[in-house]
């Protein structure tokens, strides 16, 4: 360990950690890592969007589709 946890270690921790991925967790992981955005549940992830200041990473690249046309 490179420093002390914050926090107490789980009894389960091992078997947390080496649970297999679900598909839709490989698809958001992929997603996140591609646009560069933090990856976790929705409310973290606009928490530290917010905190980081990085709220363009979550817009779809190019310009805003023109509404009615």
């Amino acid at each position: 360990m490179l420093s002390e946890w914050l926090i107490e270690i789980s009894k389960n921790y091992l078997l947390y950690l080496n649970e297999p991925q679900g598909e839709g967790d490989s698809v958001s992981l992929r997603i996140s890592v591609n646009k560069n955005v933090p990856f976790g549940d929705t409310i973290w992830v606009g928490k530290m969007v917010d905190t980081l200041n990085i709220g363009q990473t979550l817009r779809s690249a190019g310009r805003p589709k023109r509404n009615g046309g």
